[in-house]
């Protein structure tokens, strides 16, 4: 049983074949940005492998996470600040 091409094979002469003039593209960040986000990068996972930095930064993302569900609460469900604060209390002592 022999193989058989569905189309034809057709060869293509190298001068009709056209290049891209940039082969990578053109880049959405330039290499100091690139550089300097590795820096920020290594920074924060030396920060992570300190203990108490890192209970830090715990801290801080829970209190982000609060504040983001208070913000969609009132701006989305049109609930008041106190009522979400109240909400939050009774939470906290069950």
């Amino acid at each position: 049983m022999s193989f058989r091409r569905p189309f034809p094979k057709v060869k293509i002469p190298i001068e009709d074949v056209s290049e891209p003039t940039d082969p990578l593209g053109k880049l959405l960040v330039s290499e100091e940005e690139i550089h300097d986000f590795q820096g920020k990068k290594k920074c924060f996972q030396t920060l992570l492998a300190h203990p108490e930095a890192r209970i830090q930064l715990e801290r801080s993302l829970k209190r982000m996470a609060l504040l983001e569900d208070l913000l969609i609460r009132v701006i989305v469900s049109n609930e008041s600040v106190e009522h979400i604060v109240a909400d939050r209390k009774q939470r906290d002592i069950e």
